[in-house]
């Protein structure tokens, strides 16, 4: 999601230009920004981008130093429920939950690429079938209220295999971050 201050003037993406934006710099967060904007009739230079992680984009995000802030589930929610920042609407961004890795590493390492796939499935599974549990324990581990957590949770796609689009989705970023040389 795209998060502004809650006091912010910025109600469109159009209200950006000339703004700051954190995000991490190759994430789908990235990614989805500068679709948005080529979709809107943006120019990247419109924005200045600021690659910082979720911690050091929080403190910028609080001291005011950024504009907004394209971040993933449950950061966003964090800040919305503690009263500090709005959801810029409009601007859709999915979050599957896959594991992807180099083909040429998984052709080399048959054996520890499937066993770390199957383990994935299985905590995708056990995911699934116990959120209340899987919550407390993401919650713990994170170090982030359970509310929060739990507010965030159904934006996350826990069933997400690699389907045909889903492939094609993560082609998309891929050929994008290339291009861009990230």
């Amino acid at each position: 999601e795209l998060i502004v201050p809650i006091n912010s003037p910025v109600k469109t993406l159009a209200d950006l230009r000339g703004k700051k934006v954190a995000l991490i710099t190759g994430s789908g967060g990235h990614y989805w920004l500068l679709r948005h904007m080529e979709a809107s009739n943006m120019q990247r230079s419109d924005v200045t981008i600021l690659n910082l992680f979720p911690p050091d984009a929080k403190a910028a995000f609080k001291q005011g130093s950024v504009d907004a802030w394209a971040i993933f589930p449950p950061f966003s929610e964090q800040e919305i429920a503690e009263g500090t920042a709005r959801v810029l609407h409009g601007l859709k961004s999915p979050a599957q939950v896959v594991m992807v890795a180099r083909g040429k590493f998984c052709a080399e390492h048959t054996a520890a690429a499937s066993s770390v796939v199957q383990a994935l499935e299985r905590a995708k599974r056990w995911l699934i079938e116990n959120p209340a549990q899987a919550q407390v324990i993401v919650a713990e581990e994170i170090n982030m209220p359970l509310h929060i957590v739990q507010s965030s949770w159904s934006k996350m796609v826990w069933e997400a295999d690699l389907d045909d689009a889903v492939i094609a989705d993560i082609q998309s970023k891929a050929d994008f971050f290339v291009d861009e040389k990230i």
